[in-house]
C-alpha cells in the first residue's frame, strides 16, 4: 500500500504538470513556467516524496527494522543533492516567484491544506507513456524480495503465486 501510495503521487504529479515542467533531465534542467498547483503546491519535490514512498514500501516488505530506516536516510540524501541542483536552475530561472514559492511549499513533507488544483487537465497518455517504468519496479521487487525472504527462510526459491501473479501483470503492463 505505501508503495502504490508513492505510485499514486507519482502518476497524479505528472498527469497534472503543465506542459514544460516536470521534465525528466538533472544534468540539462529545463522548466517553462514555475509549477506551484497539484502536487507542487503541497510540496516542492512530489516525484521524489513518490519515489522515496515506493522504496519505502518495498523496505517495509523486508519485515526489518533498518532496512526502512536506511532507505528513507538514503533516499532523503540522495534526493537532498538533486534537490539543490534543480532549485538553483528553479531560482535562477524564476527569481522572486521561485523564493516565494519555495518559503510557503515544503520540501518533502507535504502541507495538504496549501492544496491549490492543478491548472490543466489531468493527461492519462503523459501518465501512462512515463509511468509504465515504476509499476515494473514495484512488481519485480515485491517478486525478488519475496523469492528472497522464501530463500532465507527454507532455503528454496519459491515465489507466492500473489507476488508472481503481481509481477506478470506489472510486466505485461511494462510490455504493452
Amino acid at each position: 500500500l505505501v508503495s502504490m501510495a508513492g505510485l499514486a503521487v507519482r502518476v497524479f504529479t505528472i498527469g497534472s504538470a503543465p506542459p514544460g515542467t516536470s521534465e525528466r533531465s538533472t544534468r540539462d534542467p529545463r522548466a517553462s513556467l514555475l509549477n506551484a498547483t497539484g502536487a507542487y503546491s503541497v510540496v516542492r519535490h512530489p516525484l521524489y516524496l513518490g519515489n522515496t514512498l515506493i522504496g519505502f514500501g518495498l523496505a517495509l516488505f523486508t519485515a526489518t527494522w533498518f532496512l526502512p530506516t536506511i532507505v528513507v536516510l538514503a533516499g532523503l540524501l540522495y534526493y537532498e543533492r538533486i534537490s539543490v541542483r534543480e532549485e538553483m536552475f528553479l531560482e535562477a530561472r524564476f527569481g522572486d516567484s521561485f523564493r516565494s514559492w519555495a518559503r510557503e511549499v515544503p520540501a518533502l513533507l507535504p502541507a495538504f491544506a496549501r492544496y491549490r488544483p492543478p491548472s490543466g487537465r489531468f493527461r492519462w497518455r503523459k501518465v501512462l507513456a512515463r509511468e509504465f517504468h515504476a509499476l515494473l519496479v514495484i512488481g519485480a521487487g515485491f517478486l525478488f524480495l519475496d523469492v528472497l525472504r522464501s530463500l532465507f527462510a527454507t532455503g528454496q526459491l519459491v515465489a507466492s503465486p500473489t507476488w508472481a501473479a503481481g509481477f506478470v501483470v506489472t510486466g505485461l503492463l511494462f510490455l504493452v
